[in-house]
C-alpha cells in the first residue's frame, strides 16, 4: 500500500507538471497522460526509486486479521482510511512512521513516533 501511494502521488505530481510544460491545462490523467511517453518515462523513474526504497526497508505482512478495525474507524473520523489503517498497523508492528503527510503530524489520536522533514 505504501509503495502504491508513493507511485500514485509521484505520477499525479508529474501529471500536474506535464500539464504546465505542455500548456494542456485541461488534460485528463487517464485519457491524455497515461500511456504516453512522459508517463512511461515517469514510471521508469518510479521503478528506480522503489528499488532504492526497498534496499532500505524490510518487507512485512500487514496481519490484516490482527488489526482492530474499530480503531481504524475511530481515526477515520478525522483522517483518511489509509492513514487510519497505517496507524493501527504501525502500533501492532511497533513501527515508526516516516512521512511528510500532514495527517500523521497534526492528528493527535496516536502515540507513534513520526519522523518527518516538516518538523
Amino acid at each position: 500500500m505504501v509503495l502504491s501511494e508513493f507511485s500514485n502521488r509521484y505520477l499525479r505530481m508529474d501529471f500536474e507538471q506535464w500539464k504546465k510544460d505542455t500548456g494542456n491545462y485541461n488534460a485528463e490523467f487517464k485519457n491524455e497522460y497515461v500511456g504516453g511517453q512522459r508517463y512511461t518515462d515517469t514510471v521508469d523513474e518510479i521503478k528506480n526509486h522503489i528499488n532504492t526504497i526497498m534496499k532500505l526497508c524490510e518487507r512485512s505482512t500487514d496481519n490484516f486479521n490482527a488489526i482492530d478495525l474499530s480503531n481504524v474507524f475511530k481515526h477515520f473520523h478525522q483522517i483518511d482510511f489509509n492513514d487510519s489503517y497505517y496507524i493501527e498497523l504501525a502500533k501492532l508492528s511497533k513501527w515508526k512512521i516516516v512521512t511528510d503527510d500532514q495527517d500523521f503530524i497534526t492528528y493527535t489520536g496516536h502515540d507513534l513516533e513520526v519522523i518527518t522533514f516538516l518538523n
